[in-house]
Parts: C-alpha cells; structure tokens; sequence
C-alpha cells in the first residue's frame, strides 16, 4: 500500500476517532483518503491552537493518545505554545506533520523534528514508507507509557505516494505497574511516622496514576494536611477534610504555611517549580523530602530531596500506606487523629471566610457561587479562568463523579478547544467550560468548530475587561524586585479598551449566547445553555477588579 494509506491503516489500528486538524496543501493527499475510513472522522478548526486544545482535552478526558495533523512548519509553529501545555502536563498527544518533498533539500526543507524536539518525548521524521508502521506505532507507545507526553512523526509529501508491504499490527500493550523497592518505601515510612506536622503535596500525575484513592490511604494514615501543588485534574477529593487546596505559585506566604512541617511527601509533581526566583530555600533546613514520581528528572531537582522514589505512583503508594499501617504506633496514631482534625478545622475557616463574600456584586466568588448550585448532575468542568481559578476551586467540590480538566503549562488559549475535546470524549455528560476573556480571545475560533460539529459544550467567560492575572504577577515582582522604580499601581498594555463582545463574537459564529450583567439572572441563564442542546456561551461581566 501507499505511504498515506499506512498511515490511516495504523491509525485505524489504534482505535483513533478523531483527527484534530487544520487542513494544508501537504497533507491533502492524505485527507483524501480519509472517506475509505468511516470510523475516522476529521474535527476541522480554523487555527491550530484549537486544535491542539482540542486533542489535549480528548485525551485527558479519554485517557487514550489523541492524533493532531497539523500543516508543515507553518501550521506546526502555531501549534507550538499549546504542545508546551501538553508536554509540562504529561497529555498523550500524536502530532503529526506532512513536510515538503524530500528532493526540494537543495532549496530548503524545515527541520520540523528540531522545530518541537525539546517539547517532546520522543520526535522523527520518516523518509522511507516501509518504516512508517514502525515510527507511528512507536509514537502511540511513548505517548501513553508513563510518563505520559507529547511526541511527534513528520512525513516527506513525496513519502505519502511511495508504496511498501504492510502488516498491520497496534502499539504494543505495556502495563507498568511494576512494585515499589521495599527498603525504600520502609525508609521513607520511617521518615513520615517520625516528622512533626508531615504534609502531603500532590501533582496531577497521581490522577494520570490512577492513585486517588492510594494517596487518601497515606494522608489518612498520616494525618497530613493535604495541597496540591497544581490541580488540573483530580488529584485528591476536594470534599476531604484534610485537603487545603492548591498552593499555586511559591509567595513569601506559602513558605510561612509549610515552615512547621517536619516533612513534605511530594507526589506525581516537582517540588516549587515556577517563574519567579525567591532567593533562599522554599522549606526550612530541617524539612525532609520524600519524593514520589514516575518522572525521573524531577525528582531532587529543585528542593534538597531525603528519599526519591522513582517509579510508578500507584504501586509506590500503595506499598507506602502499607508501610505505615505496620509502623504506626499508638502514640502516632493518636498524634495523626489530632493533625486530622486540625486540618478539618482549618478547612471549615476557610469555608466560613469565603462565605462572607458571597452577598458582593459580580465577583468572580458570587458568580461561582452561583454556577456551582446550577450544574446538572454529572457535570465535568473544564477550567481556564485565569485569576478566577480560584473562586472557582472555593465554590465547587471535584472528585472521580465530578471530574475537573484544568489548564497546565503556562500558555493560555487551552480552554476553548480543550471543553469541545472533552466533550468529544464524554458525549454523554454535560461539559461546563470556565474559561477567562483574555484566554478566551486566544482561541475564540473554537466557537465555529463546535457549531460546525455541533458539540453542546457550555461556556461561561470571565470577563474582567483586563489581564488580570498579569496585574497581580506585576504586583508580586514590584513586592519582591531588588530594585524598585516607583511606578506601583500603572498596568500598561493590561487593560482591554473596549472591552470584548464575546457574546456577539458567540451569536456571530452560530452559537447560542448571553450577555450576563446581573448576578440575578446567571442561574436561569446556565440552565437554559445546557438545556438547548447546542453550543452556548454566557459573557458574564465582572464587577470591576473582578
């Protein structure tokens, strides 16, 4: 067979749905073809960043590696800031490129693996048809085996019409699920059972793990108090007494929280990465780091490390509660009980302290409040609010019934084509996308896609006229420069003027919207979007400085 049919026949092979793409002159040989394959169906956007977002959003929500096609070096460049999502986050993504023709060398062909080698697992070029399925089935295998990320395949145009014998054959199958060295997982229980006031801090590989419920067990045991150091998927029940939410960027204050703890238990995640350098180190001398990881470079990388477990999460987690349950001693046990209750008592205050604010204007906690009480069962959330990430996590409770899908790697413009991935992958949920106007104007196109594939996700739009999250990130260096220049309170190139229609923006593109002013309306006008069957969006203004 020709090369372009090798590559729909492996595609076939792995179960692929969907192809998410933006369609150029390269890889027309190729979509032609794609009417022989009925179980392959192509989800057209109009910019690449959706549909990056898009294949980040069914993967995650699907659990399976999702294909992208995107067009040679130019289409591929536009895909690049979204790829970086998927790569920080661990997403399994299948990129795929066509590039020029072999024989135009001589007048200049782009390296297109060297275009995305550093945000990838794992990036070739196949300049022979015959090894097609070896490179595309080596793609699926180092997308899904842990830990989990992007790769990317490029293919000459000329390769598409070389033929070759086939033998259709998958990805191989490999369950890594291997045991915890015991000695160890026995020296970090030690560690933990010894430390005063022990503190659990989770990544969203333990939800990439399957470890939830392993994770529960050990703080259980613990009596730990329970952060995340992001949460973009469910790494830890957010209802759970003992959890305390996300630290989100490393601040003077953070480290004021964790100065007590006589050890940090770091799970699927590394230890205080971020942008902004603060001098000195993130814990006190005497804190000792027990990290756990099936990403080995992560591990001891930013914070002087006592015990590195490197390998899969689930079975090190497991061993690990076992390890403490045949430790603990009475004393512990009792020590562990009361560290549970303090952890429930710090929660309670500040769901009280929360409750205070809820009789404000548009505030971004009154407007989560309300979408909170008027989701239909079963919602999955996808989140990309920017500076109202925070109110959302206040409101609204996740765990595996009420799972959440959360924007990760720092690029902005995910949550758009991500929300139509994800329902892509569960069409029979409701899909409640929150998404920021700034981000939103990234990847508004995603609009047409999901009337075009009429896809009935349900975006709600922060809209606060301004990039507020660079306001308050322009606050925090002017609190911690080494030499301050005296402009506090200017935010230049922050502010949207005028401010953006994102309802007639909506209404324009064929999807069903609402401008939302008063706070009054919002419930009645979120249960008429998920009750239209379609795509809908509400542009909620915000209270100024919201």
């Amino acid at each position: 067979m020709t090369g372009k049919q090798a590559v729909l026949e492996v595609l076939r092979a792995e179960g692929v749905r969907w192809v998410f793409g933006n369609p150029g002159t390269s890889e027309a040989p190729l979509l032609e073809l794609l009417g022989d394959y009925p179980q392959l169906r192509y989800a057209l956007a109009t910019q690449e960043g959706v549909a990056v977002g898009m294949a980040d959003g069914y993967a995650r929500a699907s659990g399976q590696p999702a294909f992208v096609c995107l067009h040679s070096d130019v289409g591929l460049a536009n895909g690049i800031s979204l790829l970086i999502n998927a790569y920080r986050g661990g997403t399994p993504l299948v990129m795929f490129a066509v590039n020029s023709d072999t024989r135009k060398q001589i007048t200049g062909r782009t390296d297109l693996p060297a275009m995305v080698g550093q945000f990838t697992k794992w990036s070739t070029e196949v300049l022979r048809a015959e090894s097609i399925g070896g490179a595309m089935r080596r793609a699926f295998l180092e997308a899904r085996r842990p830990p989990k990320g992007p790769v990317f395949v490029s293919l000459p145009f000329d390769v598409l019409d070389e033929t070759t014998e086939w033998r259709e054959l998958a990805s191989t199958r490999v369950y890594a699920r291997a045991g915890a060295d015991c000695h160890a997982v026995n020296e970090a229980a030690c560690v933990l059972l010894s430390a005063r006031d022990p503190v659990l801090l989770l990544g969203d590989r333990v939800a990439q793990a399957g470890a939830v419920r392993e994770a529960v067990r050990v703080a259980e045991v613990l009596g730990a108090r329970v952060y995340a150091a992001h949460y973009s998927e469910v790494n830890f029940p957010t209802a759970h007494p003992q959890f305390l939410g996300p630290l989100g960027m490393v601040t003077p204050a953070i480290k004021a929280m964790l100065s007590d703890a006589g050890a940090v238990l770091a799970v699927g995640t590394s230890v205080f990465g971020g942008f902004f350098y603060l001098p000195g180190a993130s814990l006190s001398p005497e804190t000792k780091i027990v990290h756990v990881d099936c990403r080995a470079e992560d591990v001891g990388t930013c914070e002087p490390t006592a015990i590195g477990l490197v390998g899969n999460i689930r079975a090190s987690l497991a061993a690990l509660a076992e390890s403490l349950e045949e430790r603990i001693t009475v004393d512990a046990r009792a020590s562990a009980a009361r560290r549970r209750e303090c952890a429930a008592h710090r929660k309670r205050g500040r769901a009280h302290s929360t409750a205070l604010t809820q009789d404000r204007a548009m505030t971004a906690d009154r407007i989560m409040s309300i979408i909170a009480g008027a989701l239909p069962p079963g919602t999955i959330t996808v989140e990309d609010a920017g500076t109202s990430a925070s109110a959302l996590h206040r409101a609204m409770e996740f765990d595996g019934d009420r799972p959440l899908y959360g924007v990760r790697g720092g690029a902005i413009g995910w949550g758009m084509g991500a929300a139509l991935g994800v329902k892509l992958a569960h069409e029979n949920r409701p899909v409640l996308a929150v998404v920021a106007d700034g981000s939103a104007m990234m990847a508004i196109q995603a609009l047409w896609t999901g009337a075009s594939l009429k896809i009935p996700a349900v975006f709600v739009i922060c809209n606060n006229g301004c990039y507020q999250v660079l306001k308050q990130n322009l606050d925090l260096y002017r609190d911690t420069a080494p030499n301050r220049d005296g402009h506090a309170n200017t935010y230049p190139a922050m502010d949207f003027s005028p401010p953006f229609d994102i309802a007639g923006i909506a209404s324009a593109m064929g999807v069903r919207s609402w401008r939302v002013e008063d706070p009054e309306t919002l419930e009645t006008n979120l249960r008429d979007a998920f009750a239209c069957g379609r795509p809908a969006l509400l542009d909620v203004i915000m209270a100024a400085g919201g």
